[in-house]
């Protein structure tokens, strides 16, 4: 039957499909494994790494910043205190 013959085509061809990308997938597994790096990140981890420094440098600003105003503080009471012995 004519049916039968394509509906085997059609399977044959998903069939090869499927071994192609398992191929691929192990193949990839055994590179980066012999190779002892990482494997490519996701989008998603990408992000999280993307963020997280993000978040480190602006927790380095944020320590600056208040640094910089803690000396400043200091600097106007020191002022004040010296205006008022002067007084």
């Amino acid at each position: 039957m004519i049916v039968n013959e394509y509906l085997c085509y059609f399977l044959s061809f998903i069939g090869l499909v499927q071994i192609v990308s398992v191929t691929k997938i192990f193949l990839n597994f055994v590179y980066f494994k012999l190779k002892k790096i990482d494997p490519p990140l996701s989008l998603e981890e990408m992000n999280i790494q993307m963020l997280k420094r993000e978040n480190s440098q602006l927790l380095n600003k944020i320590e600056h910043l208040e640094k910089e105003n803690s000396d400043i503080t200091n600097l106007i009471l020191q002022r004040m205190s010296n205006a008022n012995l002067r007084s």
